[in-house]
């Protein structure tokens, strides 16, 4: 599947279904694209959803290319995402960690290192991802890395490639979040949807196209609030004589999909797992970049979760001080470097930032790689 590495390219994974070009190819093809024999790191791209690749194609080459990293480009199927299914995104998110993998022990072979460090190089991972398009594969991806971790001496991993998470997991260090994550609401999600059909072009040329758009739309609509309905009612029979809301709600996935991120520790049965959540995770380094004018991720829920993580971050950082040194092959932080950089702008909208402020995005991206991957080969 993978070839010699080549200037300027990008590994992409389309889960959207696009029409033949004049080549007779789409963009499912797995195309093996990166920037160098010897990058300074993987990048990547979880794509929001719907993105049209060509859009992460200018991230992958003036952000990453130009600084010597390679990428690899993911875009989840569309009604996964407004559904949340998220036995879908584990598949997708499975794919992502095969084929990054892949080009890691690639790089491996060409990487000239020691006889005797068994700990081969150590070219970090970097997930940047934009909206919730791109949190849904975090949220999967942690997950599989944590259930995996906790089961390594045995095959209870939901049926995925020990080897290839445990390698993915050991070289994951650091998130860059573009626009996320967001907190969901039924407009939000009608707004993330719209911007999602603005690649169909104008309505008056396709206006069958955007018919059926609008007609899945709505369709999609009232069975989401029916599936909702019908999960409430549930919920509260089977917790009839539970007085603790916060319990109640937690079977909600958006509700669960907020508390991964947020690493929130509740009263609920889920609080030993948010522990571990925040214990391996915390300590990666991060990065928000956002705006006050995103008319989808709402800014206040974010900053809450900002300062959430940043507290989590320190305490991991106070107790790993105090830790001896882990074995060589597990997973190692660094957390004494580890860092969360913040960049808040006032006019750009939602995943447009570096569209609208380029100069400022790349310093940020520019004070984050220099920090890992320096981290990274410590």
């Amino acid at each position: 599947m993978f070839h010699q590495l080549k200037q300027g390219h990008s590994f992409t994974i389309n889960e959207i279904p696009e029409p033949k070009r004049s080549n007779g190819k789409t963009n499912n093809d797995n195309v093996l694209l990166s920037s160098s024999p010897s990058p300074r790191a993987i990048v990547v791209l979880l794509g929001w959803m719907g993105a049209d690749t060509k859009y992460l194609q200018k991230y992958a080459d003036r952000l990453y290319h130009s600084r010597n990293c390679a990428t690899i480009m993911v875009v989840a199927n569309p009604y996964s995402v407004f559904w949340k299914n998220d036995h879908q995104l584990e598949q997708c998110a499975h794919r992502l960690v095969i084929h990054t993998t892949s080009v890691l022990r690639m790089l491996d072979n060409t990487h000239t290192h020691d006889d005797d460090d068994d700990d081969h190089f150590k070219i970090p991972i970097i997930l940047h991802a934009f909206s919730n398009g791109g949190c849904y594969l975090v949220q999967a991806l942690e997950n599989m890395i944590l259930s995996n971790e906790n089961n390594n001496n045995n095959n209870a991993s939901g049926g995925y490639s020990d080897p290839d998470i445990l390698l993915f997991g050991a070289h994951l260090k650091g998130q860059v979040f573009d626009s996320a994550p967001c907190f969901v609401t039924l407009e939000k999600k009608l707004m993330a949807w719209q911007q999602t059909t603005k690649n169909l072009g104008k309505p008056q040329k396709n206006p069958m196209t955007y018919a059926y758009v609008v007609l899945v739309f709505v369709f999609l609509l009232v069975m989401d609030w029916a599936r909702q309905q019908i999960s409430r009612i549930f919920i509260l029979f089977r917790n009839n004589n539970n007085n603790n809301p916060q319990q109640q709600a937690v079977s909600n996935r958006y509700i669960q999909f907020w508390n991964h991120m947020r690493r929130c520790q509740s009263s609920s049965s889920s609080s030993d797992e948010q522990l571990q959540l925040c214990c391996r995770f915390s300590s990666l380094n991060q990065a928000f970049i956002y705006s006050a004018s995103d008319d989808i991720t709402l800014v206040k829920p974010l900053e809450a979760l900002i300062e959430c993580r940043k507290q989590q971050q320190q305490q991991q950082q106070e107790k790993q001080q105090q830790r001896p040194q882990k074995k060589k092959g597990s997973f190692d932080p660094s957390s004494s470097n580890s860092i969360i950089l913040v960049h808040k702008f006032d006019d750009s909208p939602h995943v447009s930032h570096y569209k609208h402020h380029p100069r400022e995005y790349e310093q940020v991206i520019d004070t984050f790689l220099n920090q890992t991957c320096s981290a990274a080969t410590n």
